[in-house]
């Protein structure tokens, strides 16, 4: 009686967890993550996030990811927060929160990136110089041009300049260093995209690590910086590199053409005006004088260099 009792007990021991591992198996075989949608980066490819992501065997099931891992914990230093959420039995959304370097630094072989705070956010390494810009072939401007509203070409009456035969503007083509950048995922490195990113001389600073901020006289220049970049980026006309003076006046540099902005007044309307007049300048090799410019301003003048030999 006790054996038929014992094996009685044994069988329903192992009803009960072939049902379990059967279960098991359908809610593992049901919620199998096969796609991932992946928003709000811009530093890192998709494929990157994917591996960031991927570190456990939690990651293959969409229910317990959104669950136990809601926010996943990343090393990459341009990288604020990574957030899991369910979309369907077999999608995750995978939302990325990036830092934004509003620009880098060249000291001692390096490039250090930074943000609207002057704090580091990246090294990495570098010539410390900015390669050739890409320019289109154009023929130089035989003196000052002046502004007239009479231009010919749209941009052209929109920045106030006479106009001349368009050429593609003059293009930065450096591509930033390559650092790779350990994110502790069993030992898997990768590097930000950051060749959009301004370089910036003429801040002064002699020394720079990361998670550091840069020791500049005049913190307000950050902020600057930030206002200047988002312009860049609202633009597209990323220069070879910004340069400050003392005064925290600047120029941009594009190829052989120097953009005078002067101090941050007016920023905007001068962003707008440089986006308008660039293309008309390409091959060109002169100073483009927007330091002056005010809510009245009607002319412009381009400097050429050739006509002050």
């Amino acid at each position: 009686m006790k054996k038929k009792r014992s094996r009685v007990v044994r069988r329903r021991i192992h009803i009960v967890l072939i049902g379990i591992v059967a279960a098991a198996a359908a809610f593992f075989g049901l919620f199998y993550t096969t796609d991932m949608e992946i928003t709000g980066n811009s530093r890192y490819t998709d494929a990157q996030i994917r591996s960031m992501v991927q570190t456990d065997p939690l990651c293959r099931n969409t229910v317990l990811m959104s669950l136990l891992h809601r926010t996943v914990r990343v090393d990459a230093p341009l990288i604020s927060s990574v957030r899991v959420s369910f979309v369907t039995r077999n999608r995750l959304r995978i939302t990325v929160s990036e830092k934004y370097p509003v620009g880098y630094i060249s000291l001692d072989g390096n490039n250090y990136y930074f943000d609207k705070d002057g704090i580091v956010l990246e090294r990495t390494d570098g010539d410390g110089t900015s390669s050739d810009p890409a320019a289109s072939d154009g023929t130089s401007s035989g003196g000052s041009v002046a502004a007239s509203s009479s231009a010919s070409s749209p941009s052209a009456a929109a920045a106030g300049i006479s106009a001349v035969t368009p050429v593609p503007a003059v293009a930065a083509s450096e591509e930033s260093g390559t650092k790779k950048t350990d994110t502790g995922n069993g030992g898997e490195s990768y590097a930000p995209a950051l060749s959009d990113v301004p370089l910036i001389e003429g801040l002064g600073v002699t020394e720079a690590s990361e998670g550091e901020t840069l020791a500049v006289k005049d913190d307000s220049v950050f902020t600057q910086i930030l206002a200047l970049t988002k312009l860049i980026d609202k633009f597209d006309i990323r220069p070879d590199r910004v340069v400050l003076d003392e005064n925290l006046n600047m120029t941009l540099y594009y190829g052989n053409v120097r953009i005078n902005l002067g101090s941050d007044d007016y920023l905007e309307e001068k962003m707008t005006r440089t986006a308008a007049i660039l293309p008309q300048l390409g091959g060109m090799s002169g100073e483009l004088h927007l330091e002056n410019y005010s809510a009245d301003t009607q002319n412009i003048i381009f400097d050429s260099d050739s006509a002050q030999q």
